[in-house]
């Protein structure tokens, strides 16, 4: 990151920019995907500056001069690093506070973690789906998934690695979400991708009874959860 500063109407705004694309996270990609992007909110995603401090800045000459040629190249360079498919080893989660995590990746991944599996299938189909209906049998080769749909799937299998004796619900997964949307998009995209590619020929392991044991559990708590609101109903 490097560090500019610019002038405002309230005096001076230093603004934090990234240098290379592992000083972009995978939250600054999924904002910087929104469609019908101003240059302005690029800015503000790319330096996680809110927009309304931007507002004030005198110079924006120099403001789009210093970011958006990079911006501009984001979209190339994260297309190139999805198709090097190059899978990290590890991962380092960053948490609210300051704790940090490092968990391993292993070469294995996209196969360990049969609960993960069952959870995020759907968010991996409906993507895929959609991508086969824009490019068929190719559909492999313009792989360019939503990337909050790539968080929401990172967080499944990145808890079952920083978690390996909890069985998350829907809530912890929510919130590990925002522990894994501050992944480097360099780490983030490429395991994302291994994931979908995986996907579609990943041999399910049949469960083993424990598995099925802690899904029968799930299934009947959410049914005790349930279970006021049906007996209320006249």
């Amino acid at each position: 990151m490097t560090e500019r500063t610019f002038k405002h109407i309230n005096g001076k705004l230093k603004l934090s920019i990234p240098d290379s694309l592992q000083d972009v996270t995978l939250q600054m990609m999924i904002q910087f995907q929104q469609p019908a992007l101003s240059d302005l909110e690029a800015v503000s995603a790319l330096t996680q500056t809110p927009i309304e401090q931007l507002y004030g800045i005198n110079d924006v000459a120099a403001l789009n001069e210093a970011i958006l040629p990079f911006a501009k190249s984001l979209q190339h360079q994260l297309a190139f690093t999805y198709e090097a498919g190059v899978l990290p080893k590890r991962a380092t989660l960053r948490y609210p506070g300051g704790k940090m995590q490092t968990v391993d990746i292993g070469a294995d991944a996209g196969f360990y973690a049969y609960g993960a599996v069952m959870e995020a299938r759907e968010l991996m189909t409906t993507e895929i789906l959609r991508h086969q209906q824009t490019y068929g049998d190719t559909w492999r080769e313009h792989l360019n998934p939503d990337l909050r749909t790539c968080g929401l799937i990172l967080a499944h299998f990145l808890y079952n690695r920083a978690y390996p004796k909890h069985v998350p619900t829907e809530i912890d997964i929510q919130q590990f979400f925002d522990v894994v949307k501050w992944l480097p998009i360099t780490e983030a995209a490429p395991l994302a991708r291994h994931f979908f590619l995986s996907y579609p020929n990943l041999p399910l392991r049949k469960p083993t009874r424990w598995q099925r044991l802690q899904r029968l559990w799930k299934n009947v708590q959410a049914l005790m959860r349930l279970r006021p609101l049906v007996t209320s109903i006249p």
